[in-house]
């Protein structure tokens, strides 16, 4: 890595991070719109069992 470049990109993130600090809001999810199901028990055949439970997938 040239020097100029280490120079340049140091200050940048120095500013970045002040910037960023600054900002405090405290962000909250909004729900809109009635839930709905996204995981339900597979069709496994002859392993299908009532106890069996969708889990390991991600969204």
């Amino acid at each position: 890595m040239k020097n100029g470049f280490k120079y340049a990109i140091i200050p940048t993130i120095v500013t970045c991070n002040a910037i960023l600090a600054q900002d405090h809001r405290v962000l909250i999810p909004d729900i809109q719109g009635e839930w709905w199901q996204i995981a339900g028990n597979p069709g496994l055949g002859e392993y299908t069992d009532e106890k069996q439970q969708p889990v390991d997938f991600g969204i």
